[in-house]
């Protein structure tokens, strides 16, 4: 009933009464698209990035599926890149990216511009060392 419901339950103007809702929905089934769809609407809307970077987490930590894991830690690292500044955030969310999906193409080319930019010398050498290894020697 609640999840039929939900949509009309979304108010941009009380976000204090709304989020909390759809945290509640969100804990007690991770999976649901619902909460989710409507806590990062809701986020997006109050331009709550640090919210919506750790909900971002939150689901990721949560759920089984890989693809799903994926996809929200690209997420939560292109938004610690470019809305939260937060150049360390970024990093792990891509690391833990490759972890799941060691030659993704946009998480290699993201770890190189920040460990570049963070003069992180050793992790830039490893990450070079294991793009020309290839998928194979990644991870």
């Amino acid at each position: 009933m609640l999840r039929r419901h939900s949509s009309s339950l979304l108010d941009f103007s009380d976000l204090e009464a709304t989020i909390p809702l759809f945290r509640r929905m969100l804990d007690h089934d991770p999976d649901s698209t619902v909460a989710f769809d409507q806590l990062e609407a809701l986020y997006r809307t109050g331009a709550l990035w640090a919210d919506l970077a750790e909900l971002y987490a939150h689901v990721a930590s949560r759920t089984a599926a890989p693809a799903r894991k994926a996809e929200l830690h690209e997420r939560a690292a292109v938004l610690a890149e470019q809305w939260l500044h937060d150049q360390a955030l970024a990093i792990r969310h891509y690391e833990q990216l490759r972890a799941l999906v060691p030659d993704h193409a946009a998480a290699l080319v993201a770890l190189e511009r920040l460990y570049l930019a963070l003069g992180d010398t050793d992790k830039l050498a490893m990450l070079r060392a294991a793009r020309e290894m290839g998928p194979a020697g990644s991870g």
